[in-house]
């Protein structure tokens, strides 16, 4: 079950890194940080996964607002490991900086 899962997550943090960001700030102009529903409402707009949106939320957000907004969330990630794979994808200059 983990290569699997482990599989959908690279491919869904692809599809996030290519898409997300580049919509979140041309819709809404560069930012440090963007909101959970600014995050959540591009998403869906995108057409992406939210299942994942775990990994969006540990790009965009401040750490400590992560830590309340993830309850929710299907897939359960931590921050790093969240942070870890999108690094992968996205530039880290291009993900919020760690608080």
């Amino acid at each position: 079950m983990g290569l699997i899962r482990n599989f959908c997550i690279r491919r869904a943090a692809k599809r996030y890194a290519a898409e997300l960001r580049p919509m979140l700030v041309m819709i809404l102009g560069e930012r440090k940080f963007f909101t959970t529903c600014q995050i959540k409402s591009v998403a869906e707009d995108l057409g992406l996964n939210m299942n994942y949106l775990v990994l969006g939320y540990a790009c965009f957000l401040p750490q400590n607002r992560f830590a309340t907004e993830k309850e929710g969330l299907r897939v359960k990630l931590s921050y790093h490991q969240a942070r870890h794979v999108m690094a992968r994808y996205l530039p880290t200059s291009q993900m919020a900086p760690e608080n």
